[in-house]
């Protein structure tokens, strides 16, 4: 993930070296939190998604929730499959349907 560097000091180093190595650190830290949480806002969307809102204190597992995910995208796919008869196409364009041409 992130290459790890040298941020120690050598024992006689001056404050302004020891600052220095501290601004670092406190520059790293701030970017693992920053990753940390929105790997938690993902994780949270990606739950709620699949089973609803608070899904993630609900006890599901992460696998429950991939395997709903992916069920909800089986499912997409099989509806993008169906496509409407001549006769239903007739239907909801007729004034009697309210249909585009009523």
């Amino acid at each position: 993930m992130t290459k790890k560097t040298e941020t120690n000091p050598p024992a006689n180093a001056s404050v302004k070296e020891m600052l220095d190595a501290i601004q670092k650190l406190t520059r790293e830290v701030h970017i693992l939190e920053r990753s940390l949480y929105l790997s938690y806002i993902f994780t949270e969307s990606v739950y709620e998604l699949a089973f609803g809102d608070n899904a993630m204190e609900r006890g599901y597992t992460d696998k429950e929730v991939i395997d709903q995910v992916r069920q909800f995208a089986t499912d997409s796919m099989k509806d993008e499959e169906k496509t409407l008869s001549q006769e239903e196409i007739a239907a909801l364009l007729t004034p009697a349907s309210g249909g585009m041409f009523a």
